[in-house]
């Protein structure tokens, strides 16, 4: 795995589960063991935490099944973590778009919210944008990496997309190319080597800053639930495309996954949309100036 993916992993491991599994025998951890340690971290406000706990657990243990260390993997007999209300994704709908695109004019890190709102890219994606990744001309943005900043070693670092899917060219609605080109006129131009998106003194942008710098206030000044998580405008650019009648497929191109991998669960709230523009569009095919039968 990738750097920071393994000091997650490590620390998530430190913190919690070597506190309490760690002084039980590898041949004695029993269900019970595993269910009490998620009881404990629920308890302790870590929701989102326990469900990576269960992911890293369950390969963990799975190895030790194989190399016979376990008879049986104990995480099999634990229910899954759930998602509680307040981790799950907030999108935002047509009005409150409006409401937080609005918010963000004349502000500096503008253009990259509305980037995020129109394309569905990570804000990691974002960061890792150059000049040769944006064609005004052709009105497209071609993802090739992703820019993340390494805390404990105080430096970025690039990354590959995890699949081939990853790697993608996504069309641009045409408000949004006028605001790349305009963000990109202001800065006197961009090398193609140069990031699109970067701080006032010309460094990389970090997650952590534009997060508490850019878009908190936006949700702030637009009235919105500060709740609301960055990602979500991910949710949001793939909930409006569906409730348009967007093919799936499509829509899972353009976030960059490597199966059409939008579960009904996620975007339940759009279902019933999506099934009454399927109506609509039935009641034009079967209907529409057809005469009524006596």
């Amino acid at each position: 795995v990738r750097p920071g993916t393994h000091k997650e992993y490590g620390d998530t491991l430190r913190r919690y589960v070597r506190p309490v599994l760690g002084p039980i025998r590898l041949s004695d951890v029993r269900p019970v063991d595993v269910q009490g340690l998620y009881s404990a971290m629920h308890s302790a406000g870590k929701g989102g935490t326990v469900r990576l706990t269960h992911t890293l657990l369950k390969d963990a243990l799975n190895q030790a099944v194989k190399w016979q260390y376990l008879a049986r993997n104990p995480v099999h007999f634990v229910d899954a973590p759930k998602r509680t209300p307040a981790e799950k994704m907030r999108p935002l709908n047509p009005a409150e778009v409006d409401r937080f695109l609005s918010a963000t004019r004349g502000t500096r890190w503008g253009t990259l919210l509305h980037l995020l709102v129109g394309t569905g890219v990570r804000p990691s994606e974002a960061y890792g944008l150059a000049g040769r990744d944006i064609d005004l001309t052709a009105g497209t943005l071609t993802v090739r990496r992703a820019l993340v900043w390494l805390k404990a070693e105080k430096r970025f670092e690039f990354n590959e997309p995890k699949s081939r899917a990853g790697r993608r060219t996504i069309p641009m609605p045409r408000g949004l190319v006028a605001k790349v080109s305009e963000h990109i006129a202001a800065r006197g131009g961009v090398g193609l080597d140069d990031l699109v998106f970067v701080t006032r003194d010309g460094t990389p942008a970090r997650h952590r800053t534009v997060v508490k710098h850019a878009f908190k206030p936006t949700l702030k000044r637009a009235g919105l639930d500060e709740a609301t998580r960055i990602y979500d405008l991910r949710h949001t650019h793939a909930t409006l495309l569906l409730t348009q009648g967007v093919h799936v497929k499509i829509v899972s191109e353009r976030l960059g996954h490597a199966s059409v991998a939008i579960k009904p669960d996620t975007y339940r709230q759009v279902l019933p949309t999506m099934q009454q523009k399927a109506a609509e569009a039935l009641d034009q095919v079967l209907y529409t100036g057809t005469p009524e039968a006596p």
